[in-house]
């Protein structure tokens, strides 16, 4: 598939998923703009592993999503906490572990400068969700722990394949190492 049409495609999961409670009701913008980030972050992860063909990189996106997903709703149903505005299923934070999976994955696959906007934005949807008073701060901590634990163990650093060619000439004799490949 040609990388025009991953992108595509991932905009129009984008568009498929996002739910249509972010865009009702009587939400502020900080609240919306949250709800809408917890898809955008780990989306413009997976849009990073199309782009770089890094098919690898997909199946551990996939399984670091798994892992932070089920263990925080498995938390939210265990512990069934109380939320700041009398609700329940406070603990831990769905959106912030969402996205913070995004931007832990970036950084543990790519490095640390392709996660900085990923990372900045992640950390505005945990801030729109104790502004909200949907979170307390303790909440979205520990969404954070959950998401770099998952990212952690599920995913190995980036290594695009590197070809070690031996150079034998009358005056020189080394390796080459080509990581155009």
């Amino acid at each position: 598939m040609k990388l025009n049409a991953k992108i595509l495609l991932s905009s129009f999961i984008l568009l498929a998923i996002l739910p249509f409670q972010a865009f009702s009701g009587e939400k502020s913008g900080i609240e919306r703009a949250g709800d809408i980030g917890q898809y955008v972050v780990p989306i413009a992860a997976l849009g990073v592993t199309f782009s770089n063909g890094d098919y690898v990189g997909s199946c551990q996106m996939f399984n670091t999503s798994l892992a932070t997903m089920s263990t925080a709703y498995g938390l939210k149903a265990m512990l069934n906490a109380k939320r700041p505005d009398g609700g329940r299923l406070s603990f831990p934070s769905g959106h912030t572990a969402s996205a913070f999976m995004g931007a832990t994955f970036l950084h543990h696959r790519y490095g640390f400068r392709c996660a900085v906007s990923a990372y900045a934005a992640a950390t505005f949807v945990g801030f729109s969700r104790v502004h909200s008073r949907r979170h307390y701060t303790y909440d979205v901590l520990g969404s954070v722990a959950i998401a770099y634990g998952a990212s952690w163990y599920f995913t190995t650093s980036y290594c695009p394949r590197v070809e070690v060619v031996p150079v034998v000439e009358k005056d020189f004799c080394g390796i080459c190492i080509d990581t155009s490949l």
